[in-house]
C-alpha cells in the first residue's frame, strides 16, 4: 500500500482552463432535480387569472408514494420538437385581468394574451374551452361557445345575412381564444427555456460551485 497525495484548489485558484472544466462537470449532474418546480407554481397562478383551471397529474416521489402537481409538460431545449404542452379548461367567466396586470406589471405577452381572452369573454361571457396536451410540445383547443349563443343561432334563419355574421363572429371568437391559449402555451415553454439558460448560465454556475465550496484537483477536476 501506498499514499498519494494531491493538491487540490477552489474554484477561484484554478487557471481559466480548469474553470470551465469545473463548470462542465457542475452541469453534468447538477439538475438531476425537479428545477422547474417552482416555475409550475407561477405558471398555475398565472393560468388562474387568465381564466384557466390547469388539470393535475400524480408526480412519482423516491419512496414510491406520489403527490400532486398540475398537467404541464415540456421537452427542451434546442432540438427539433422542443416545445411545452398542458390540459385543463379555459372558462371566459373566470378570465381576471387587473389581477394579472397588478402582479405582472412589465410582462406585455401575458397582457396581449389576457385581453385577447378577456375581449372574448366580453362578447360572451360563458363561452369555454378544454385544452388536452398532445405530446409535450403542442396543445389541442376545443373552444365552445354558450348555450345562449347557440340557441340565437338556432333561432336564425340559417344562411341568412343576420346568421352569416353571428357564425363568423362565432368562428372569429373560436380562433382567437385558441391562438391566445396557444401563446400561452409557448409562454410557458419561454419561461421554462429562460430559466434552464439562467441556471446554466457561466455565472449562475460558478455562484453555485463556490457557495458549496467545492474542490478541484489543478485540472479542474473534482476532487
Amino acid at each position: 500500500m501506498r499514499i498519494k497525495q494531491t493538491n487540490v484548489y477552489t474554484y477561484n485558484e484554478l487557471s481559466d482552463k480548469a474553470k470551465e472544466k469545473a463548470r462542465e462537470w457542475y452541469r453534468e449532474g447538477a439538475f438531476e432535480f425537479d428545477w422547474w418546480d417552482f416555475l409550475y407554481d407561477d405558471f398555475e397562478q398565472r393560468a388562474k387569472e387568465l381564466g384557466i383551471e390547469l388539470s393535475r397529474k400524480s408526480i412519482p416521489l423516491m419512496n414510491e408514494k406520489t403527490r400532486s402537481g398540475p398537467e404541464i409538460y415540456f421537452t427542451g431545449f434546442y432540438h427539433q420538437g422542443s416545445g411545452s404542452s398542458f390540459t385543463g379548461r379555459w372558462r371566459a367567466q373566470d378570465t381576471h385581468v387587473d389581477k394579472l396586470k397588478s402582479e405582472c406589471p412589465s410582462d406585455t405577452e401575458l397582457h396581449r394574451i389576457a385581453d385577447i381572452l378577456a375581449d372574448c369573454a366580453k362578447d360572451d361571457g360563458e363561452m369555454w374551452a378544454d385544452i388536452i396536451a398532445k405530446a409535450d410540445n403542442w396543445i389541442r383547443v376545443n373552444v365552445h361557445d354558450s348555450d345562449a349563443m347557440e340557441t340565437r343561432l338556432n333561432e336564425l334563419e340559417y344562411k341568412s345575412n343576420e346568421y352569416n355574421l353571428l357564425a363568423q363572429a362565432c368562428k372569429r371568437r373560436e380562433d382567437e381564444v385558441t391562438e391566445a391559449l396557444r401563446d400561452f402555451n409557448r409562454w410557458i415553454y419561454r419561461s421554462l427555456e429562460k430559466e434552464w439558460e439562467w441556471l446554466n448560465s457561466d455565472e449562475q454556475v460558478e455562484e453555485t460551485i463556490i457557495a458549496n465550496e467545492y474542490e478541484f484537483t489543478v485540472d479542474g477536476e473534482r476532487a
